[in-house]
This record gives structure tokens, sequence and C-alpha cells, in this order.
């Protein structure tokens, strides 16, 4: 999610906007909570792109 503005100007997304990213996918993919019935938004970051991955991989 690297974004280039100008000429060798290149901005990085904060891991919590990148959380927060993470957070709205799963949701329009129907996830609200992990396995254990704990909200997403409690997740770390990793998890969050390991869910986020998972999904995807799955629904190929």
């Amino acid at each position: 999610m690297t974004k280039v503005f100008g000429i060798g100007a290149v901005v990085r997304p904060s891991q919590e906007t990148e959380r927060r990213y993470f957070i709205e996918q799963l949701n329009k993919l129907g996830i609200y909570e992990n396995m254990k019935g704990k909200p997403l938004e409690k997740e770390s970051y990793h998890t969050l792109r390991t869910m986020l991955a998972t999904k995807r991989a799955v629904a190929q």
C-alpha cells in the first residue's frame, strides 16, 4: 500500500491506517470477529493481515 507522490517522494501508510483498512476489507467479506468471538478491533496488525490473506487465498 505504498503511494508515490511527486519525484522520489514515497509515503507509506501507518500500521494503524493499514489495520483499519484490513478491518474494513474483512467486514466487506462478512467477517466481524475472530473464531473466539473477539471483535476485530482488538486484534493485532499481524493477525488482521494474516486473516485477510487467508480469506483471500481460500476465496480463490
